[in-house]
């Protein structure tokens, strides 16, 4: 939103003078005009990994605490606020 906002205030316009692409998608973006190109982040998916990463945590309370890498896919939404006409 402040990055909107500073565009606005600029006096740019999207995607005529500046294109724009939001991490973490959210219905607004959608409605917003123009509609705000986003990556789809799939929240549900992050907190199931994040309970279990904490449960095994509370279970193995010895200190040692083992590294994770979870590598979730992600979806992106082209919408209007990248493509210049």
């Amino acid at each position: 939103m402040a990055s909107l906002r500073a565009i606005q205030k600029l006096g740019l316009k999207i995607p005529k003078d500046i294109a724009l692409l939001s991490f973490d998608d959210f219905e607004l973006l959608e409605f917003s005009a123009p509609p705000i190109t986003a990556v789809a982040q799939p929240l549900e998916k992050i907190a199931e990994n994040i309970m279990k990463i904490l449960l095994n945590r509370l279970d193995n309370q010895k200190g040692d605490h083992e590294s994770y890498e979870v590598i979730l896919p992600t979806v992106l939404n082209i919408r209007d606020s990248t493509t210049v006409k």
